[in-house]
C-alpha cells in the first residue's frame, strides 16, 4: 500500500501596537469608529502585476532575517514563515509614515511603489488559486484586533480589508475573554496546531491594535514515498553522535543541482498533470565534510542559487522524517537589521492608522510548526512520464543524513513561504 507523505506547515505572526500615553487616547481624532460596511478600496491605481517584485523582496527579507536570527539561536532546529511575517508587516506598513515607513520598507525589502498593496494582494490570490487548481490545502487569514472604543482612519481600514481581507475585530484586551477570543482564532486558522499566540502577561493596558496573520499548508508529494522502504539510518548530529532515525527512500526523476559546497533537491507537491505551478520543497544539503554554518554564512548566494533553473536528474533520495517548532520574539533581530523607529515610544509614526502619532510597536510574535511524516491515508497515485536520453542513466545519491536547510516556495513566483534548518532529530 502506498502511503502519501503529508507535510504540514503552520506560520502565525502577531504585531501589537500600544498607545504612547493614555492621555492621548482621550482626544477625539477625525476618524470614525471601527466598522466594516460598503468599503471602497483606498489604494488607488491599478496593479501592474508587480507581484514578482514583491516576491523577490520577501525572499531577500527571508534570508536576511534568517541570518540575523541565526546569531541569536546558533544551534538547534529553527523554522519561520517569512511570508506570514511580511503579510502582517505589510498591513502595518499601510499605516506607517515618514522615517518609520522608510525604515520598514528598507528592512522588509518592500518595493516602494504606489501599487505595493495591490501587488501583494495579487500574489496572495495567485497562491490561493494555485492551491485550488493543484489540489493541496493552502489557507491564509489576517485579522486586525482593536481595543473596544478605539478609532481608526477609514482609509487604513479600507486598504487592509480590500487588499488583505483583514476583518476588524473588536475586543477588550484587558479581559481574559478578549485574549481567549484571539487565541481561539489562532487555533482555528492553524488547524489546532498553534493554540496560543498571545498570553495575558504580554498584553499591556496601552495595547490598542493587534495585527495577526496565519498561514496553513498541507500537501502530499507528487511522487509519494513508500512506507515499506522507510528504515532507521544514522543522522550525523555531530562528530560523536549519529542516532538512527526513520529515513524515507525513493528513486525517481527530480529537479536537482549541485556545486562544490552543496546539493539542492526540489520535491514537488501534488499538482495537476502538466501543471508547472504549485508549491515545492527544496532541501539544501551541504556536501560531506562541509558544516551547515558554511552554507548559512552566504545566504545571499543561496538565494541566488534558488533562482537558477534546476535540471532533471535521476536521484536516490534519503530523507528523514522531521518536526520543527519555533516560538520567537523578533523585535531585537529587526532592530539590528535597521528597523528602530517603529519600536520607539517617542519617534514611531503610525499616523496613517488613526491620524495621530501615538502608536508604536511593542511586540512582534512569531510561531511556526513544520512536520514531515507518513500518513496512514491511502491516496490516488500520481504518475509522470518524461522522455529521457537513451544510454546509461546516472543515479545521483541525495542522502540527507546530516544537518540541512529546507525551503517551501511557490514554483511560479519563487516566493518563499517557509524556511528552516534541521540540525538534530529525536530518536522515534
Amino acid at each position: 500500500m502506498k502511503i502519501l507523505l503529508k507535510t504540514m506547515y503552520f506560520g502565525l505572526f502577531g504585531l501589537a501596537l500600544s498607545a504612547c500615553a493614555m492621555e492621548s487616547l482621550l482626544s477625539t481624532p477625525p476618524v470614525r469608529p471601527v466598522a466594516i460596511q460598503n468599503l471602497v478600496p483606498a489604494n488607488q491605481g491599478s496593479s501592474t502585476n508587480n507581484s514578482t517584485t514583491v516576491a523577490q523582496g520577501i525572499n531577500e527579507f527571508a534570508t536576511t532575517l534568517y541570518g540575523q536570527q541565526l546569531k541569536a539561536t546558533p544551534s538547534g532546529n529553527w523554522c519561520f514563515s517569512p511570508y506570514s511575517i511580511s503579510s502582517a508587516f505589510a498591513m502595518t506598513y499601510a499605516g506607517a509614515r515618514g522615517k518609520t515607513a522608510e525604515e520598514m520598507a528598507k528592512t522588509l525589502h518592500f518595493p516602494v511603489a504606489t501599487t505595493f498593496h495591490t501587488d501583494f494582494s495579487t500574489l496572495n490570490q495567485s497562491l490561493l488559486a494555485s492551491a485550488v487548481e493543484n489540489g493541496y490545502t493552502l489557507q491564509m487569514a489576517n485579522a486586525l484586533w482593536v481595543q473596544q472604543g478605539s478609532q481608526f482612519l477609514i482609509d487604513f481600514m479600507d486598504l487592509t480589508y480590500e487588499n488583505y481581507q483583514a476583518g476588524l475585530k473588536s475586543v477588550d484586551f484587558a479581559s481574559p475573554e478578549g485574549i481567549a477570543k484571539i487565541n481561539q482564532w489562532t487555533q482555528k486558522e492553524t488547524q489546532g496546531k498553534i493554540k496560543e499566540l498571545v498570553k495575558r502577561e504580554t498584553i499591556t493596558p496601552q495595547t490598542r491594535l493587534l495585527l495577526t496573520n496565519a498561514i496553513y499548508f498541507n500537501g502530499s508529494w507528487l511522487s509519494p514515498f513508500d512506507e515499506a522502504k522507510t528504515q532507521r539510518l544514522p543522522f550525523q548530529v555531530s562528530k560523536v553522535s549519529a542516532p538512527k532515525v526513520p529515513t524515507m527512500f525513493q528513486e525517481g526523476r527530480f529537479n536537482y543541482q549541485e556545486d562544490g559546497q552543496m546539493q539542492m533537491l526540489e520535491l514537488p507537491y501534488v499538482r495537476k498533470s502538466g501543471e508547472k505551478g504549485g508549491l515545492t520543497m527544496v532541501i539544501i544539503l551541504p556536501n560531506e565534510g562541509i558544516p551547515l554554518t558554511t552554507v548559512e554564512g552566504n545566504l545571499e548566494q543561496l538565494r541566488s542559487r534558488l533562482t537558477i533553473p534546476f535540471k532533471r536528474k535521476t536521484v536516490a533520495v534519503y530523507l528523514p522524517r522531521f518536526k520543527v517548532e519555533t516560538s520567537v520574539e523578533l523585535i531585537e533581530s529587526l532592530q539590528k537589521l535597521g528597523m528602530t523607529e517603529a519600536f520607539s515610544r517617542e519617534r514611531a509614526d503610525f499616523a496613517g492608522m488613526n491620524g495621530r502619532k501615538d502608536l508604536f510597536l511593542d511586540q512582534v510574535l512569531h510561531k511556526a510548526f513544520v512536520e514531515v511524516n507518513e500518513r496512514g491515508t491511502e491516496a490516488t497515485a500520481a504518475t509522470a512520464i518524461g522522455a529521457v536520453e537513451k544510454g546509461v542513466v546516472q543515479i545521483i545519491e541525495f542522502r540527507a543524513n546530516r544537518p540541512f536547510l529546507f525551503v517551501i516556495r511557490d514554483s511560479r513566483s519563487g516566493v518563499i513561504l517557509f524556511m528552516g534548518r534541521v540540525v538534530t532529530l529525536a530518536v522515534q
